[in-house]
């Protein structure tokens, strides 16, 4: 089973990450990527990072998010829990992601916030990379 480490670091407006991709627990890095999120807003849902911890990955697939992954894990699950459905999905600014974790290949700045570039590629290239597998992950802040 893969394992992916996200390491996060607060910015004005919202926080990014150094996201990696092993082959299993305490293997070898396969790819590397980043994330943004919203700021740490107490846990409140739809409004905050994902919380620090360790975590399941389990695909996930909606209409409007489809073959992406779910968190799983002390107050996050799927359908039931004190936040729901925080995912990994295509998303390059602060705003496009309500609780969830948008990937991507580089950091920069808009309007002054944080954000990723390459998002769909990004995505893509960890479906490719997994297939649509459950992975383990462990959330930090550096």
């Amino acid at each position: 089973m893969k394992h992916m480490t996200i390491e996060r670091t607060h910015h004005v407006g919202g926080v990014t990450s150094d996201i990696t991709l092993y082959d299993r627990m305490g293997g070898i890095a396969e790819q590397t990527y980043v994330g943004i999120e919203r700021p740490w807003l107490d846990n409140r849902p739809s409004a905050s990072c994902i919380p620090a911890g360790r975590y399941v990955l389990i695909p996930y697939s909606s209409a409007k998010y489809p073959d992406v992954w779910a968190f799983y894990g002390g107050t996050v699950g799927i359908e039931t829990g004190d936040r729901t459905r925080c995912l990994i999905h295509v998303a390059n600014y602060v705003h496009q992601v309500q609780g969830c974790l948008g990937i991507g290949f580089s950091t920069g700045t808009k309007d002054s916030l944080p954000c990723v570039w390459q998002s769909k590629k990004a995505l893509d290239d960890l479906r490719n990379g997994v297939g649509i597998e459950p992975m383990t992950c462990v959330i930090d802040w550096i």
